[in-house]
């Protein structure tokens, strides 16, 4: 909420959250709620425990549920699916990426936190060459097809496609 409140427009969260927690759920409902009705992104990753299943995170209207997929193209063995992760959220290859580990010495890292921080630089990238874009425009656009979906895992990402249907109305 001090994200929002400060003019944050996107909040990438990674974070797991313990099953039996109602009332710290409850906190985490309402502060969702809050930071959409300020107009905030919120990127999610799904999770990595290789469940179908979803949380209050990724379950929640506004947020866009990220999942990680293979080099092969297939959602990644322990990235978490399920209803609302499939339906609203998107996937991206976070296989091979490196980051910077102790002693600044280069290190593999993925999961579905790799795979949600790719998806917040692309979305900041775009609003930031079409800032009048609107969140639920940009989040459409993230998704692609906006066809209702049943399948309980996400297509993958294609931020230059978002961009590109985004930027033809103003063309």
């Amino acid at each position: 909420m001090e994200l929002a409140d400060a003019g944050a427009r996107i909040v990438n969260m990674s974070l797991s959250l313990e099953s039996g927690m109602s009332k710290g759920h409850h906190t985490v409902k309402d502060a969702l709620d809050y930071v959409a009705a300020h107009g905030v992104i919120v990127v999610a990753a799904a999770g990595n425990d290789g469940a179908i299943d979803g949380t209050v995170v990724t379950r929640h209207r506004s947020v866009l549920p990220v999942v990680t997929y293979n080099l092969q193209g297939w959602p990644g063995r322990m990235t978490n699916i399920g209803r609302s992760i499939g339906q609203r959220g998107i996937g991206v290859v976070a296989d091979g990426l490196m980051s910077l580990g102790p002693g600044g010495r280069a290190r593999p890292y993925g999961g579905t936190s790799a795979a949600a921080a790719v998806v917040t630089g692309a979305a900041a990238l775009i609003w930031s060459e079409l800032p009048k874009t609107s969140p639920e425009e940009l989040i459409s656009a993230m998704k692609g097809n906006p066809s209702r979906r049943t399948s309980v895992v996400p297509p993958l990402m294609n931020a230059w496609q978002a961009f590109e249907s985004l930027l033809a109305p103003r063309n």
